[in-house]
């Protein structure tokens, strides 16, 4: 019973090191004091921009994404369908309460809603 008490106290104290030790090694490598790292956003370091409101979402709360083949972006939810072409959103008017989206083999899209109709784009 000892040795496992001091096996598992021995695994907690590596975990605990790991976790606050990484992050430090992390920034000394990426800030350098030679790049432009540390003044770059959060989004410029990740490489992905985030939408809300403001950016032209016409409503929160989505509840699935996909791609199709030819580029767009649909996001549904509650508040129905909307397509993103790069720059702009569209709400695709005539579908509501979107809970799931697929792009099946033939690169169609369907769209699965709340009150059990499947629409086919």
């Amino acid at each position: 019973m000892k040795k496992v008490k001091k096996k598992l106290i021995a695994l907690l104290t590596a975990v605990i090191l790991l976790v606050l030790i990484l992050p430090t090694i992390g920034r000394a490598v990426f800030a350098d004091g030679d790049s432009d790292w540390d003044e770059m956003s959060f989004e410029a370091q990740n490489n992905y921009k985030i939408f809300d409101i403001d950016s032209g979402l016409p409503f929160l709360g989505y509840l699935a994404v996909t791609q199709t083949p030819d580029g767009f972006i649909y996001t549904g939810g509650y508040g129905g369908l909307v397509r993103y072409d790069g720059k702009k959103f569209e709400r695709i008017s005539g579908v509501d309460s979107v809970l799931s989206l697929w792009v099946t083999k033939d690169d169609s899209l369907w769209i699965g809603t709340n009150t059990g109709v499947l629409v086919n784009l």
